[in-house]
Order: C-alpha cells, then sequence, then structure tokens
C-alpha cells in the first residue's frame, strides 16, 4: 500500500503516482520528488549529493526516509568519503571491517561489496551470497540499524536487482488474534547462528591459522548458544519517529525465544515468509551513480541472482545506526 504522502512536511509533500501521471514536487532550489513506480519510496532528482546540503533540506530528507522508507538519487559521482558524508546525515555511521586491496582508499564504515578479483575481473565468487535471503542490515545490533546506503559503481547487464519487502504492510496481513499471539513473541538475532543452523553454512573458522587459533573461534561460535550471549528483540517493534508497527525477521534472526531450536527455527522462517507479500515489494533496477538509502527498521530486503562469475556487480555500502547522542 502507498504510504500517505500527504503526511510529508510542506517542502517534500507530493501527490502518490497514478498509472499513466507523473506527479511531482518543486523544494527548494531545483530538487523534485517523484514516487517511484511500486508500493512504497521516492526518488530525489536535481541534487547533487557531492555537494553542501543545507541543514533544513537534510532534516526534511529524514522526515521523507521514515515516511516513504526508500529514497533513491541517480547519476551521482561519489568517492568513499562522499558516501559516509551523506550517510552521517542520516545516522551515525557503523565502522564495518573490510580487506584493503591495494589502491583502495580507506574510509572507516564505507564496505566495498565486489565480486572482483585483484585482476579486475569477476573472481567467480559471490561477495555475500546470504544477501539472496530476505534480511534487514544491523538487526542483531544490541540498538538495531536505522538504515543502509548503497551506491553502485559497476552493476551486472541482467538481474542484480535489489528488491524491498514493507513490514509494515506485512504486519497488517495478520488477523487481530494472530497480532495478540506476535506481540508477545521475541527474537534472538544471531548472524552466525542463523547462518550456520538455519542455512547449513560451514562456521566461518580459518584453515589457514594455528590449531589454538581454531580452537579459540570453535570456543567463540559455542558461547553464541549460551543464554545472555545474544540479541534479544521484540518480533514487532515500533518506529521511535510515527509510531508504526513493523514485523522484522529474515535470514539473521536465528530463532523464537522459548520455543525448541528446531521449532523456533521454523517459526522464524514461517513468520517471515508469511509477511512478505508480492503486492508490497519494491524492486530497484541499478544503474552506476544510483545510491539508495532505505529503513532497516521498517523493510526486508534482498539481492536477485546475476552471472556474479561473469558480470561485475561494485557496490559501497554503509550501515546507519540511529543517533546516540
Amino acid at each position: 500500500m502507498k504510504r500517505d504522502l500527504n503526511n510529508l512536511p510542506a517542502e517534500l509533500n507530493c501527490a502518490a503516482r497514478i498509472p499513466g501521471e507523473h506527479e511531482t514536487m518543486q523544494t527548494s532550489g531545483s530538487l523534485t520528488l517523484h514516487a517511484l513506480d511500486g508500493p512504497f519510496g521516492m526518488e530525489a532528482k536535481g541534487v547533487d549529493l557531492s555537494g553542501k546540503l543545507t541543514t533544513g533540506l537534510r532534516q526534511s530528507l529524514n522526515k521523507a526516509l521514515v515516511e516513504q522508507q526508500v529514497l533513491l538519487f541517480r547519476n551521482q559521482q561519489l568517492g568513499d568519503a562522499q558516501i559516509r558524508e551523506v550517510a552521517s546525515w542520516f545516522g551515525d555511521v557503523r565502522v564495518l571491517p573490510r580487506v584493503r586491496r591495494k589502491g583502495e582508499e580507506i574510509v572507516p564504515g564505507v564496505r566495498h561489496l565486489t565480486n572482483l578479483g585483484a585482476d579486475g575481473r569477476p573472481s567467480g565468487k559471490h561477495p555475500d551470497p546470504f544477501s539472496r535471503e530476505w534480511h534487514a542490515d544491523g538487526a542483531w545490533m544490541q540498538i538495531p540499524a536505522r538504515a543502509t546506503v548503497l551506491y553502485a559503481l559497476e552493476v551486472p547487464r541482467e538481474g542484480g536487482a535489489t528488491q524491498f519487502a514493507d513490514m509494515v504492510g506485512g504486519l497488517e496481513g495478520f488477523n487481530e488474534s494472530e497480532r495478540g499471539r506476535l506481540d508477545k513473541l521475541e527474537v534472538i538475532h544471531d548472524v552466525e547462528l542463523a547462518r550456520v543452523l538455519r542455512f547449513g553454512r560451514a562456521v566461518n573458522i580459518n584453515q589457514h591459522v594455528g590449531r589454538k587459533r581454531q580452537l579459540g573461534l570453535w570456543l567463540r561460535f559455542l558461547r553464541r548458544l549460551l543464554p545472555g550471549a545474544t540479541t534479544v528483540h521484540p518480533v514487532i517493534r515500533i518506529s521511535p519517529e510515527n509510531g508504526r508497527a513493523a514485523i522484522v525477521l529474515g535470514a539473521d534472526a536465528w530463532r523464537i525465544r522459548g520455543m525448541g531450536w528446531y521449532r523456533g527455527m521454523r517459526e522464524v522462517a514461517r513468520l517471515t515468509q508469511r509477511s512478505v507479500r508480492s503486492e508490497l515489494i519494491l524492486t530497484h533496477y541499478w544503474r552506476p551513480g544510483d545510491l539508495v538509502i532505505w529503513d532497516n527498521r521498517s523493510l526486508l530486503h534482498r539481492v536477485e541472482d546475476y552471472d556474479f562469475k561473469r558480470e561485475a556487480r561494485v557496490m559501497r555500502q554503509v550501515v546507519i545506526c540511529g543517533r546516540t547522542s
């Protein structure tokens, strides 16, 4: 369902898209906002993100992100430092570990997602196979991530689109009795436990390190099974900005708390499948220079398959936390 655009701040308010029409709204300067061709989201036109945006405009874009869940900016020319700067307008940037390659710029928080090898050609490895499953970035954090910025440098000729599923609308698909049950459920979020125990991935142990180090990594993984070692969140989360409720599960959720392992994992999978509704999915087909910001607290997302053995897909990712001060 399309979010009510009339609730946006005056400078960003625009009519919902009607098939065959192209409603826009002029804002400060040359910026116009267009409803995307889907159940939610907006495209911002006429803005160069490498320049300086006024504080008022940044605040308005923040409000638009809360209301519309996805913001798209096309034809941007940005380096890592500029991508981080844009992300910082929406919250605190979470520093992510990443491997430095020769010639790469090191900017804390900017993750390089690429299937290219050191020779600049496809390596034959998918940069993140689990990105093909519905998930929410940073859902496992003690304070869940607010949003994600993804910027495209190279994209495949076919495939590789990103899909977004509205979890506010997903929750609305449950009846009153089911909602009452969901209100009482808590979910254990842990990336490693979910991927190993739900999806059968091997424990991530580097075989090239010494035996003592391997044993330490195994013990660290096993400690995650102990009570209190993982993050627990309500299955239903309430937005601090507008009070909207969403059901947030996905591939990085391990199991429902209070259920046995098998039943709890099966329930996570069942509820995730139930809450992803085909009529509430937005698909973004990438072009080089696209920058997309989305709300992790009300959306799940996944990447569509592409020929990663032959086609290049080079992206920059920043995960945004809520303000801590």
